[in-house]
């Protein structure tokens, strides 16, 4: 919403062809909703203590180890292959973030599922699971690959 007031065009230009899903549109507008029915479903299957616990552990590695390589080290250091984007790739940290470390690649074709492009040591383990989905008809892509 911040964004979309900030800067209507180029949300508009990214975000052009989305159609909310029912789910979308009356559940998850609601931003806590999902954190709420995340943290449930956990504690449903790991019970209370190990529920939570797994809530706080993927939190800490999410908003302070994952995120900080993605956005840190991939604007900083790296490789690039395409040279006007500001960031970078890095294979390990692609590894780890399932293929987000392909920062500079992102930056150029944001749109595009598959991180993975000119560099044939690239390797990007979020299309697998992108592959999965599709295969199982619960997502479909968008953007030719």
């Amino acid at each position: 919403r911040k964004a979309l007031k900030d800067a209507p065009d180029i949300v508009r230009k990214f975000a052009k062809n989305i159609k909310y899903s029912f789910t979308e549109k009356y559940i998850f507008r609601f931003r806590s909703f999902g954190l709420l029915i995340g943290i449930s479903i956990l504690v449903y299957f790991f019970g209370w203590t190990k529920g939570l616990l797994t809530a706080l552990i993927y939190f800490i590695l999410y908003v302070g180890v994952f995120n900080s390589l993605i956005n840190g080290l991939c604007h900083h250091k790296g490789y690039k292959n395409f040279k006007s984007e500001a960031a970078y790739n890095n294979r390990w940290v692609a590894w780890l973030t399932a293929g987000e470390g392909l920062h500079n690649n992102h930056h150029a074709l944001p749109s595009r599922a598959c991180l993975k492009m000119k560099n044939q040591f690239e390797f990007d383990p979020g299309w697998i699971f992108i592959r999965l989905l599709v295969f199982a008809r619960l997502a479909r892509i968008r953007t030719p690959v």
